[in-house]
């Protein structure tokens, strides 16, 4: 399984116009589940952070992760390289905006 976000260009193209919360537009709900299910399959069902094992998991205990907060790295909100899947205590409780853990050059 591969990560094609090809076909959603129009949808991210357009939400990114409409401006606001980019993130929560209802146009990039079908990008955001194939996200979801790629990032899951490629972690082999576990959280990017603490390794919890995910399987039979509800899709909504899980969240899609942008390792560098997409609030402070806006251009890299659509980048495959910066998404992954966690789960909800880590990304919430734990890394929240924190990218302390990247290297700065």
């Amino acid at each position: 399984m591969s990560l094609d976000i090809s076909e959603h260009l129009t949808a991210i193209e357009t939400a990114i116009n409409a401006g606001g919360n980019i993130w929560e537009n209802e146009l990039l709900s079908d990008l955001k589940s194939k996200v979801k299910e790629y990032y899951r399959e490629k972690l082999n069902e576990q959280c990017c952070y603490c390794r919890k094992n995910t399987h039979g998991e509800f899709k909504m205990v899980l969240d899609i992760e942008h390792i560098l907060p997409k609030s402070k790295f806006r251009h890299f909100m659509f980048h495959t390289y910066n998404l992954s899947v966690s789960c909800k205590r880590c990304n919430m409780n734990i890394k929240r905006e924190d990218f302390s853990f990247c290297k700065r050059y």
